[in-house]
């Protein structure tokens, strides 16, 4: 209870700092269980794209939810992604990417549901 009220609260106060995020929530009557989104503007690509990608938009995600407290973040495409050079699975593709930071290096996971809108970061 005490991660999806501090996840709330800051979801609110970014609100008043971030005006370009959305802040929904969804609350399921079946289960109870309640699930927070933190919503970033959609974006276009810095550079122009091909047929069929040229209309593509895309943004990012996080989202919280009573059940498993844990924060999850996504990237949403307004048109499924065809990304290559991925690792095929039953029914869906992953990649791995590496990513500079302060730190270091941060080795991330993809994941994407065939046909599927949103890449989601599993690590």
């Amino acid at each position: 209870m005490k991660k999806t009220t501090v996840m709330l609260l800051v979801l609110l106060l970014s609100s008043f700092y971030l005006n370009a995020w959305i802040i929904d929530a969804n609350n399921d009557k079946m289960t109870g269980e309640v699930s927070y989104f933190l919503i970033g503007d959609e974006v276009e690509p810095t550079e122009s794209m091909k047929f069929p990608y040229q209309n593509v938009k895309s943004s990012l995600v996080f989202n919280c939810s009573s059940k498993n407290k844990e924060i999850g973040a996504y990237i949403y495409f307004s048109e499924a992604p065809n990304i290559p050079t991925t690792n095929i699975s039953n029914g869906y593709q992953y990649y791995q990417n590496k990513n500079t930071i302060v730190n270091g290096v941060d080795e991330v996971t993809l994941y994407q549901t065939w046909g599927s809108n949103f890449i989601i970061r599993l690590s």
